[in-house]
């Protein structure tokens, strides 16, 4: 339900604004002599109650001038923060001329400084970074790998490293690694100092996870990976699939051991790519939820200053380790629920943290604020909505993916937050949805969405990891009904018909590793079909054609063909289609083989050879039903054709 244009917000704060407010103007009104006393206390009652108690959409009336003059101060384009600084690389330039490229402004500026002659310690701790004493071990941050900016610890000095196996000396010098004797007992180790911005890989007996750290706040990330080669079946008025986020489950691990931590569910993809057939394709699947590329990832938070996590942290080592035991705890129980995940080490975390938002390319450019919407040069508008906590709903949650992209609605990406926030010893949810399109959307997507007028900026840069987070939200308590809200990957494409109104969509990749699908027909035009397809969901498809049997005369920008095995394609593909005589390109991540007819398909003892040794996913088309086969389920469909499909399959 939309929210109501004019609402009360009365909670103690705005009461006593109000207060304030009426006292202010009572001694006003009557030290000027003005009007009586009785005129300047209604006065003030009612200037107060107008502007703390009545709220007019989201926000009381002194809230709408706090964003009005945010807005006005911040008109210049803005550039995101994760982890607290702006991300980006600095070059620094080496006595020796060499240059070296370092991920943290903070690290470059300090490592110049100490070049040009500066005292190494002010030089750190200037630009924000720790820095031992002499002779100190380096403890919880000693490094196993030696990285840039790296301090050598030794009982009587120290060194920094300058990567490509150079550091510079206590005596002003760039030596050679090899020179600086690492082995004797008067090196102590390897401190690496925490940069803002820049996560760090935490080792324990499990293995690496990386950790950001934003002032008191230490953020996690895992990828969420669900169950592998999972179809979805699309109703008329829904969708349907068991791969699904365990939201539950998750919140129950969120308060445990004394160790609290807030958790962000990310859901970023779309439904359709920029392939010429995508729009066809996009309005063939209507307005039922399904995603051709989508990932899920879980932003995981702690504070240390948080009451609620005291008694956790003095029994942990490190602040770092406590965050990681915490996310370890969730990352089992979730995997005890059947839905795969991956922990992300600092690279995966640098990767993800600007896959919202396009990458780092895009990301990492100024980014231009307006009241309704923010404009990213060369991607399109971002406008976030938020929903109202009745709509905080699975069915509601899941139709976000049913935006079916129009002239009205140009959307071509979506990315669904949902917030779970600790509240009075339970956990809470509320929800915002962020979608990018190549035009101002006028209205929200849907009636029911409310948009973050006037704090488009903030709603954006509180689903960047970081400190900063979305609060303050529309909330409701989590209940059994949001294990059916986040689907987990992308739906995948049309495979066929179930019974006499569904259709079933199958994933052609698994994130884990890579995937062999055998497509088992001789009908060109089905094969023809299922490229087209997954192009529109967003593949790259290079396809190997030396008989020229699948190629279409309608253009692709997803699509790329030859007759050649050894020619290689333009860009990187996610998805190979050839006749099983040796992959072309083994790199891509999915390879799909035509063979002949099942049944033409003998081994040398003349049985049919062995369906579940051969292929991830398997698919038989025959005129008159298709069937599918993964190693977890089987099933017989029947052929689809989309209206108006057969122009782009010539």
């Amino acid at each position: 339900m939309k929210r109501s244009p004019v609402s009360l917000h009365v909670s103690l704060g705005s009461v006593l604004a109000t207060e304030i407010i009426t006292a202010a103007v009572t001694f006003a009104t009557v030290a000027t002599n003005l009007v009586p006393l009785w005129a300047g206390l209604a006065i003030g009652a009612v200037l107060g109650v107008l502007l703390c108690v009545v709220r007019f959409g989201d926000a009381v009336p002194w809230r709408w001038l706090q964003r009005a003059w945010r807005h006005v101060r911040a008109r210049a384009p803005r550039q995101l923060v994760v982890g607290g600084v702006t991300p980006g690389e600095e070059t620094v330039v080496l006595p020796d001329g060499s240059e070296r490229t370092v991920a943290s402004r903070a690290l470059a500026e300090a490592v110049r400084e100490v070049l040009d002659g500066g005292p190494w310690r002010q030089a750190y701790e200037g630009a924000g970074l720790s820095f031992p004493e002499v002779g100190v071990a380096p403890g919880p941050a000693e490094s196993t790998s030696v990285d840039f900016g790296d301090i050598g610890q030794f009982t009587e000095h120290q060194v920094i490293a300058l990567g490509d196996s150079k550091v510079y000396s206590a005596d002003g010098d760039v030596v050679e690694m090899s020179d600086v004797d690492t082995s004797s007992s008067q090196f102590l180790g390897w401190f690496h100092p925490p940069a803002p911005g820049v996560p760090i890989d935490v080792q324990d007996r499990d293995g690496v996870v990386g950790v950001l750290i934003d002032g008191t706040t230490l953020i996690t990330m895992i990828s969420v990976w669900g169950r592998a080669h999972m179809p979805t079946r699309l109703r008329p008025q829904g969708a349907d699939t068991p791969n699904l986020v365990p939201i539950q489950v998750i919140c129950h691990e969120m308060q445990r051991y004394g160790l609290g931590v807030d958790v962000d569910v990310i859901s970023d993809g779309s439904r359709t790519s920029g392939d010429s057939y995508a729009a066809q394709y996009d309005k063939s699947i209507g307005a039922r939820s399904a995603a051709g590329q989508r990932t899920n990832t879980l932003v995981i938070r702690m504070d240390v200053d948080d009451p609620q996590s005291l008694e956790g942290l003095v029994w942990r080592s490190t602040t770092a380790a406590a965050i990681v035991a915490a996310t370890r705890r969730i990352a089992v129980a979730v995997e005890r629920s059947g839905c795969r995940v991956k922990i992300l080490d600092a690279q995966g975390i640098q990767q993800s943290a600007l896959d919202t938002v396009g990458g780092v390319p895009a990301g990492t450019a100024p980014i231009e604020c307006g009241w309704a919407e923010l404009r990213q040069p060369g991607r399109g508008y971002l406008s976030s909505f938020y929903f109202s906590a009745e709509d905080v709903v699975a069915e509601k949650l899941d139709e976000v993916w049913s935006f079916v992209a129009d002239a009205a609605r140009p959307i071509t990406r979506t990315t669904l937050v949902l917030a779970l926030r600790r509240i009075d010893g339970q956990v809470h949810a509320s929800a915002m949805v962020r979608v990018t399109s190549t035009q101002p959307l006028p209205t929200a997507p849907t009636p029911y969405l409310n948009r973050a007028t006037g704090w488009q900026w903030e709603a954006l840069q509180a689903t960047i990891p970081g400190a900063a987070r979305l609060v303050g939200l529309p909330s409701t308590p989590v209940t059994a009904d949001l294990d059916r809200a986040i689907v987990v990957g992308p739906s995948g494409i049309p495979i066929g018909g179930v019974g006499r109104d569904s259709i079933l969509l199958m994933p052609l990749s698994d994130p884990a590793a890579p995937t062999q699908i055998t497509v088992y027909t001789d009908n060109d035009f089905s094969v023809r079909q299922l490229i087209r397809r997954a192009a529109a969901a967003g593949d790259r498809v290079a396809v190997y054609d030396p008989a020229g049997r699948w190629t279409m005369t309608a253009a692709s920008s997803h699509i790329w063909s030859t007759p050649d095995p050894s020619a290689q394609p333009p860009w990187p593909p996610t998805l190979v289609v050839h006749n099983g005589q040796g992959n072309p390109y083994p790199g891509a991540w999915s390879s799909m083989v035509v063979a002949g007819p099942r049944s033409s398909l003998r081994d040398r003892h003349g049985s049919h050879p062995d369906r579940g040794r051969r292929a991830d996913i398997e698919i038989e088309i025959k005129p008159d039903h298709v069937r599918v086969r993964t190693q977890r389920f089987e099933s017989m469909l029947t052929p689809v054709a989309f209206r108006n499909e057969q122009t782009y399959l010539n």
